[in-house]
């Protein structure tokens, strides 16, 4: 059985996760094949591009079957380039699934352990106000 290419399965991950993009096969007419891109629009005029993949003869990790991505980078990433490559489909849809929800082309990931703390002293403060009002 053949393995699935990371971009049919990105393509298959943002259809399940209902984020709108637009998808190619033939990027260039036929003369580079395969030739594939997907790109992901601002939520609010669905027009302006926040982010893009590709993945064709040429594309940084092309040759391992990895994606390359523009758009979608943390702000310490746009130091070195615009374009960051030998991605899999799994972190591109992470950082593609931010930029679309926060409507913007900068991803920030996100640190599990200080969203988790947050959470919990939220509701420690809400749960000691509740026993204040009981008492």
């Amino acid at each position: 059985m053949e393995k699935q290419l990371e971009i049919l399965k990105l393509k298959e991950m943002l259809e399940k996760a209902n984020i709108p993009f637009t998808f190619t096969d033939d990027m260039y007419g036929g003369y580079k094949k395969p030739s594939y891109q997907i790109v992901i629009y601002n939520r609010r005029d669905n027009k302006t591009k926040l982010c893009d993949v590709i993945y064709h003869f040429g594309s940084y990790g092309y040759e391992q079957g990895l994606l390359e991505i523009m758009g979608a980078l943390a702000k310490k990433e746009r130091d070195d380039g615009s374009v960051l490559g030998y991605l899999t489909a799994d972190e591109v849809f992470k950082r593609f699934k931010f930029c679309y929800e926060h409507n913007t082309d900068i991803y920030e990931e996100v640190n599990q352990w200080k969203h988790n703390i947050r959470v919990i002293l939220l509701l420690l403060a809400l749960m000691k106000r509740t026993l204040k009002l009981l008492w």
